[in-house]
């Protein structure tokens, strides 16, 4: 049964990915940008899918939807991640945007996953072992999720919109989409 769950799983993910990439494309135009934000969500249902085969745990009608269930649930964080950094790199370091970013956005994701985590550990008390694995395995999901959104997506936007030192060691921005305002004058050496 679970090989023919197979292209269902594969369709359902594929559909998935292609809206909210789509969505990803109008709100942020910026093409890394897009692929970055999916980092976290991708995370997250590799290792669920790595913890399922090493378990031996096989796919059926309920663990089938975890892929599609987490990468549209956790994008939101993303978005809400993303948003508040592009706003603040507009006119501010990567340093700064991030900063700011943890602070308004971060709180807001930790307690939208612990709820979310929540909801979905409630399918654990569940008599039916498919929504109890489909519960438990959305949940822990969840949690690797926010683990990225916390680690490697900053780690990410650092690589893509770092300042690079310019010839006299100050900083300047040329990053994706840089304009002249962002780039600045580099100041002289001083001896």
């Amino acid at each position: 049964m679970a090989q023919s769950l197979v292209p269902t799983l594969v369709h359902s993910f594929l559909l998935s990915v292609v809206v909210i990439f789509s969505a990803f494309l109008l709100v942020f135009r910026n093409g890394p940008a897009r692929v970055m934000a999916m980092i976290p969500s991708i995370f997250a249902i590799l290792v669920m899918f790595i913890v399922m085969r090493s378990t031996g745990m096989m796919l059926n009608v309920a663990t089938i939807l975890i892929a599609s269930t987490i990468l549209g649930t956790s994008e939101n964080d993303q978005i809400h991640f993303f948003y508040h950094f592009l706003e603040k790199r507009q006119d501010q370091t990567v340093e700064q945007a991030l900063t700011h970013t943890f602070l308004v956005a971060g709180r807001a994701i930790f307690f939208a996953t612990l709820i979310n985590t929540a909801g979905f550990l409630a399918f654990a008390l569940a008599d039916l072992p498919p929504i109890r694995q489909f519960g438990v395995l959305s949940a822990v999901a969840f949690m690797l999720s926010m683990l990225a959104d916390f680690t490697a997506l900053p780690a990410a936007l650092w690589i893509l919109f770092r300042s690079k030192p310019d010839a006299w060691g100050t900083e300047t921005y040329r990053g994706p989409g840089a304009t002249s305002t962002q780039a600045g004058t580099p100041s002289p050496p001083t001896s």
